[in-house]
């Protein structure tokens, strides 16, 4: 129950930030925008190269509020708190071969604020945007299927808790370009994005035994997004 406690206060001070953000945008006067957003992709790991091993993507997912502030000449001052998750799948052959091969999957849970700057074109529809992401880890398991060739698959997997291992907080640069489509009031957005992580996911002073994921390694992935936002404040009606 505390984690979940945990969990909820932080969502609540994203929602507190974003209310502050939109209320300062409204009390200047200045063309601003709110929204959400719901983000589908894929996500895997880069770092120290495994023996007999071969890593791929995994799924990931986040839904995100948005809130932008006009700060001149078509450039927004943008903020995205929200929840996220990421990961990356391991396929590793034992040597001797007669030892079989594992699966393994890393999922993890982030609550994170995305801040940075938005471009639009001087039709107003199209948008470049570059973020700095601040992520804090709320949960982490890794889940093993082991399978050899003298024995029945187990397929229920092996699941771990790993968050003792990973660093509690990460930094990423997201870049993503968009289009705005109107559907009325609001206007209907469409993004495809890119993400890089700058910090090592797990600790430093971490020493694996028998882990079946590069002892080092950051993420990377791609995006889409679909979301919806409002104008707000001054300026001319869209």
């Amino acid at each position: 129950m505390r984690g979940v406690h945990t969990i909820v206060s932080r969502q609540a001070s994203f929602l507190l930030l974003l209310a502050a953000f939109v209320s300062t945008a409204a009390a200047l006067d200045a063309q601003s925008f709110v929204g959400v957003t719901a983000a589908t992709g894929s996500t895997t790991l880069n770092g120290d190269r495994l023996q007999r091993a071969v890593v791929s993507g995994r799924a990931s997912f986040a839904a995100r509020l948005v809130g932008g502030l006009d700060v001149g000449d078509g450039v927004y001052l943008v903020a995205m708190p929200g929840w996220a998750t990421r990961g990356g799948n391991v396929e590793r052959h034992e040597a001797p071969p007669a030892l079989g091969v594992s699966y393994s999957e890393l999922a993890i849970q982030y609550v994170s604020l995305p801040i940075g700057l938005r471009v639009r074109a001087r039709n107003e529809h199209i948008y470049v945007t570059s973020m700095i992401d601040l992520a804090r880890v709320t949960s982490a398991t890794l889940s093993t299927i082991a399978l050899t060739p003298f024995a029945l698959p187990d397929v229920t997997p092996e699941t771990e808790d790993v968050l003792q291992n990973l660093n509690p907080w990460d930094v990423s640069i997201v870049l993503t370009a968009g289009a705005l489509i109107p559907i009325g009031g609001p206007r209907l957005s469409v993004e495809i994005g890119w993400g890089q992580s700058l910090l090592n996911v797990t600790k430093e002073d971490f020493l694996p035994v028998d882990w079946a994921l590069p002892p080092r390694f950051k993420f990377s992935g791609f995006s889409l997004r679909l979301g919806v936002q409002h104008d707000l404040g001054g300026g001319a009606d869209r």
